[in-house]
């Protein structure tokens, strides 16, 4: 039984890591998006403002 308790420990701090790497993962990649999305809206409205100049 003494022996078990390490491992559940050890198998817990293992799983709480993963998980944390896992979530900073995808706000990263969520945060990537985010900005390749900003920089399309911002050239449309650019090509926009510029096609109503002509």
């Amino acid at each position: 039984m003494i022996d078990i308790v390490p491992l559940i420990i050890s198998g817990y701090l293992c799983s709480q890591r993963t998980n944390t790497s896992l979530t900073e993962a995808s706000f990263d990649k969520l945060t990537g998006i985010r900005k390749i999305k900003k920089k399309e809206i911002e050239k449309n409205f650019h090509e926009r403002k510029t096609y109503q100049r002509l």
